[in-house]
């Protein structure tokens, strides 16, 4: 539907509809012909439609993507933008760099919504930022810093049975577990099974008083075991 008709004599100027339409996100700019003809200027010869123009706000970015870190293969937290344009819908698109903060970004392929999760299948700094747009206006977010890391493993539990002269004994012994890995929890076994996060956490030197085969392992999230 038109947003309105006008009778206009042969070689005469048409008058601007009123009130003048209105969108969320925009400013209303005038009616002009698709040759940009402004309604006031052009001279009325035969059926001629007026297209209204509008000057779109940018959006303002009020939440920008946050730098994180991570090893590879992890889940790190999605990145996330926060923008508005006085009620307008708004589009997203997420663009990747690996060259810098600055430069070389090409665009996600699917990344247009407001939140996007970084890539760790590849080791490196790799460089995020969303556009987000209102008809024909744009607004860039900063840039985010994703940096990946080789996954890296926890050092193999040592076992230190009584004092740690022997590695036998007569009627019992203390067996102490360490790994060298800081922050790392150490599981274990006394049945010769192999030891997992299931197995018993160990919190304490513990008492054998029989032969006995442990196995352990040193666990840290962002490590292999």
């Amino acid at each position: 539907e038109p947003y309105a008709t006008q009778k206009v004599e042969e070689k005469q100027t048409a008058t601007a509809p009123d009130p003048a339409p209105t969108k969320a996100g925009a400013t209303f700019a005038g009616w002009f012909t698709a040759n940009d003809e402004a309604l006031a200027e052009k001279t009325i010869t035969e059926p001629t439609d007026f297209i209204a123009k509008w000057n779109y706000i940018t959006p303002t970015i009020t939440t920008h993507p946050q730098s994180n870190t991570g090893v590879k293969g992890a889940n790190l937290a999605d990145l996330t933008v926060v923008a508005s344009a006085d009620g307008a819908t708004l589009s997203y698109q997420w663009q990747v760099s690996t060259t810098s903060s600055t430069e070389g970004f090409t665009n996600i392929s699917g990344a247009t919504s407001v939140s996007y999760t970084p890539a760790t299948a590849e080791e490196g700094s790799f460089y995020y930022r969303c556009v987000v747009t209102n008809g024909e206006a744009s607004a860039t977010s900063n840039a985010a810093t994703i940096t990946v890391s080789p996954v890296t493993q926890c050092t193999t539990p040592t076992m230190i049975i009584g004092d740690g002269s022997t590695t036998y004994f007569i009627h019992s012994a203390t067996v102490t577990l360490a790994t060298q890995t800081e922050g790392a929890s150490i599981y274990y076994t006394t049945d010769g099974t192999t030891a997992s996060t299931t197995s018993t956490l160990y919190t304490a030197p513990f008492e054998i008083s029989a032969t006995t085969t442990v196995k352990a392992i040193a666990v840290k999230n962002n490590m292999n075991n």
